[in-house]
């Protein structure tokens, strides 16, 4: 819709075939990676479906497909919208050099030539991620009490309770809210400690993710197959993803422009040695001594897939509809 309504739209030839490096690196090939960092945000966090399992009906194969429809739908979603980005610059320069904070605004005042339809998208744009905010303190929440459960967290008591009266672990959906406002606060203490901690976010991911890969290889793929089994596509999948971790790992701990300074640095580097080095020592010291994973038998697996099966089987038709509810929202979280 923006690309219909712009008042002038950019040739083809600029959008597809002109590459406009501004990053100070001379090679536009170690430009173009560098600059991946912001598509691979854009699709982090895929593991969050899988976060949900224990509050979702047969969750090997309802989490699957909807990791895959995630990166299906944000294709081409985002594509579409990128390119309708580009045709609607007029003045590259004046995106590159904006001082709103948000260039994206730029672009939108120079497709409609008017600021408050500008404003009205951006508006649109907040409002949107309004719904992935609800969706990533859910998730988080859910990560940090399995954790907490098997006391894998300082404090891990507070934060593993679940609050009887909502059915959910409000402790711990607490921690994250308050991470989260941490995190804004050092953006307006400084950008650049604020942009090296997201990107070593994403560096954490593409290294958790390597982690199963890296035991599976291990046991040479001979675990119980899933619903999704890949085959010999599966183990070419497995070795991409080793290889692709590596590779978006050292690369993403470039700096993002030419000449480096101490405000464009990337410290990647420092959060994802301290951090480690933070883990390691907890570990050491305390972890070790407290920690205890869940172990479940492939019965207790099979109880999980089919939790709300069996809740929906036993349930008696005198239990009143508010107990009903009740027994529902507490059941996930009362298995142990």
């Amino acid at each position: 819709c923006i690309g219909m309504f712009s008042w002038k739209v950019q040739r083809c030839k600029v959008v597809f075939a002109t590459f406009n490096n501004e990053t100070g690196w001379k090679n536009g090939g170690i430009a173009f990676i560098v600059g991946l960092i912001n598509p691979a945000w854009s699709f982090s966090c895929l593991d969050c479906a899988t976060h949900m399992a224990f509050e979702v009906e047969k969750p090997e194969r309802v989490i699957p497909i909807a990791i895959m429809g995630t990166v299906a739908i944000g294709f081409v979603t985002s594509f579409c919208y990128v390119i309708a980005m580009f045709f609607s610059i007029q003045d590259l320069d004046a995106v590159l050099s904006s001082t709103t904070g948000a260039p994206i605004l730029d672009i939108y005042n120079q497709a409609l030539g008017n600021k408050s339809g500008a404003i009205f998208l951006g508006c649109l744009i907040l409002f949107t991620s309004f719904g992935c905010v609800i969706a990533c303190h859910t998730w988080q929440a859910r990560l940090c009490w399995s954790f907490a459960r098997d006391n894998g967290l300082p404090l891990s008591r507070l934060w593993s309770q679940v609050n009887p009266h909502t059915g959910v672990p409000l402790n711990a959906h607490l921690m994250s809210c308050a991470w989260i406002t941490l995190i804004g606060l050092l953006y307006l203490a400084s950008s650049t400690a604020f942009q090296s901690l997201i990107t070593g976010c994403i560096a954490f991911l593409l290294l958790s993710y390597i982690i199963p890969v890296i035991c599976l290889l291990a046991k040479k793929r001979n675990i119980a197959h899933g619903p999704f089994w890949l085959g010999k596509f599966g183990f070419f999948s497995n070795i991409v993803l080793l290889g692709w971790t590596v590779f978006s790992v050292v690369f993403f701990s470039f700096p993002p422009v030419l000449p480096v300074t101490k405000d464009n640095m990337n410290y990647v580097c420092v959060v994802i040695v301290g951090y480690t080095a933070y883990s390691i020592l907890y570990w050491k010291y305390k972890g070790k001594k407290e920690f205890h994973a869940l172990e479940e038998s492939e019965n207790e697996q099979a109880e999980y897939s089919n939790n709300f099966d069996t809740i929906e089987d036993s349930r008696e038709f005198s239990v009143a509809a508010s107990d009903v509810e009740l027994e529902n929202e507490h059941v996930p979280w009362g298995k142990k």
